[in-house]
C-alpha cells in the first residue's frame, strides 16, 4: 500500500509573549489593541533577560537592571523614570543574535491613555551604534534628529508593544522615546528582545 507523505513541519511557531496583570479595574477601550501574531523559531528565548543596560540618561547601571528584570507589573517601584527629552536605553545582548522581536512595555498601571512619542529601535553590531539599523520608528518629523518612520504607537497598555524585527542580525539593541502624550517623561518597565544567538542552530 502507499505511504503518504509525512506532514508538513512549519519551522516557525508564534512568540508567546506573557504579558502582565493590571493593578486598575477598568482599560480605556482605546487600549485594547490586540497584537498581530509574529512567527519565531521554536528556540527563540528572550535574550535580554538579566542583560546589561545602558542609557544616555544619568542612572546607574545597577537601576537600569530593572528594565531587563523580568518584573513587568509597572507598580510603584517596578518602573524606571528616565527624564525628558530625547532619551534612550541600549541592551547589550552579549554577542550576535538573529532577533526576531522586540517587547516593550513603557508605563501603564495608572490606566490613563498615555501614547510615547519618536519611539525608535534600532539593532547595531558596534556599541555606540555608528552603524545601525532601524526596525521600527514613529518619528515623522525629525524632531528627534534621527530618520522619519512610518510606524504607528499603540496607547500603552499591559500588551506593550510588540515588534517583529524578522531575524536582523545584532548585538545591541537601543530603544528611544521622547516623552508622551501627558507629559514630557519617558518611562520603561521592561524591554525583551526575542531571538536566537547566532550559531545555535535554530529548531524547527
Amino acid at each position: 500500500a502507499p505511504v503518504d507523505p509525512p506532514p508538513h513541519v512549519d519551522s516557525k511557531i508564534p512568540l508567546e509573549i506573557e504579558y502582565p496583570k493590571t493593578s486598575y479595574s477598568s482599560t480605556p477601550a482605546p487600549m485594547h489593541v490586540e497584537p498581530k501574531p509574529i512567527y519565531v523559531p521554536r528556540s527563540t528565548s528572550n535574550l535580554a533577560s538579566g542583560k546589561a543596560v545602558t542609557s544616555n540618561a544619568q542612572i546607574p547601571a545597577d537601576k537600569l537592571k530593572m528594565i531587563t528584570d523580568g518584573d513587568k507589573s509597572g507598580e510603584t517601584g517596578h518602573y524606571m523614570e528616565i527624564g525628558d527629552g530625547l532619551k534612550w536605553v541600549q541592551i547589550d545582548l552579549g554577542g550576535q543574535v538573529n532577533v526576531y522581536a522586540v517587547a516593550m512595555w513603557h508605563y501603564f498601571d495608572d490606566g490613563q491613555l498615555r501614547q510615547y512619542q519618536d519611539v525608535i529601535v534600532q539593532v547595531s553590531d558596534e556599541p555606540d551604534f555608528s552603524k545601525y539599523k532601524t526596525v521600527f520608528s514613529t518619528n515623522r518629523d525629525k524632531s528627534s534628529g534621527l530618520e522619519i518612520g512610518g510606524d504607528e504607537m499603540n496607547y500603552e497598555s499591559s500588551l506593550g508593544k510588540v515588534i517583529d524585527c524578522k531575524g536582523i542580525v545584532g548585538r545591541y539593541v537601543r530603544l528611544y522615546s521622547k516623552g508622551n502624550t501627558l507629559d514630557e517623561q519617558n518611562h520603561y518597565i521592561e524591554v525583551e528582545v526575542h531571538g536566537v544567538k547566532v550559531g545555535d542552530k535554530a529548531v524547527t
